[in-house]
């Protein structure tokens, strides 16, 4: 069973897997909530949603899955390098990406703001970014995102914001903290959690956008 869910395996499957493959090693970047976390601070037993679906894609297929800790930053490499077969991460499907992996698409997300309860800051969206520092993780949609619009904040004669790039989203969340940035550009499902969950839901809250990719 995954998840109190019983799944017979599918022989037919595990003849479809490559020849000599008897397991599947799955990159995430852990943790990025609530798609892939551990159980507690002090654990290293991943859970969350992709887990879940992990578990479930090798207990159909008949082979262990292996959920494998790896940066986003790498994560593709990770894969290209047969350190890993597979990626799941939250990873947007796009046109630059789609050049060197394939994708299995299973999920609709978009990007939001996350800022400190009560937006001191009031932050209202993308435009109000202009002349901020924000921070974003490396490697991610959103860090292409604030590039852009760097430009296009540049182009109207408007103040580009710094983007500090960070290697995970706890960093990111650290630098909100600090003062060292107005906010994080992150996925919607996981800015979400993060606010409702971190210290009670008094930590943070969402600025979204309705603009926003």
């Amino acid at each position: 069973t995954v998840a109190g869910i019983a799944i017979a395996a599918d022989p037919t499957l595990k003849a479809m897997l490559p020849s000599g493959m008897t397991a599947v090693r799955v990159a995430s970047d852990i943790p990025y909530p609530p798609w892939e976390m551990y159980v507690s601070p002090t654990s290293k037993q991943p859970t969350g949603f992709d887990y879940d679906l992990s578990q479930a894609i090798g207990a159909k297929i008949g082979v262990p899955v292996s959920f494998n800790e790896q940066p986003f930053s790498g994560i593709i490499l990770s894969v290209k390098s047969g350190k890993n077969d597979v990626i799941m991460s939250d990873m947007y499907d796009n046109a630059v990406r789609e050049k060197v992996v394939s994708f299995v698409d299973y999920a609709f997300d978009t990007t939001s703001i996350i800022v400190l309860k009560g937006n001191p800051q009031h932050i209202t969206g993308l435009e109000s970014l202009s002349g901020k520092t924000v921070a974003v993780e490396t490697g991610t949609t959103q860090q292409v995102l604030l590039q852009t619009l760097n430009t296009q904040f540049k182009a109207a004669g408007k103040a580009a914001m710094t983007i500090l790039q960070l290697p995970d989203q706890p960093t990111a969340l650290n630098a909100i903290r600090a003062g060292r940035a107005v906010g994080d550009l992150t996925d919607h499902s996981t800015a979400g959690y993060i606010a409702r969950t971190t210290n009670n839901g008094n930590s943070f809250e969402l600025a979204s956008d309705p603009a926003s990719p």
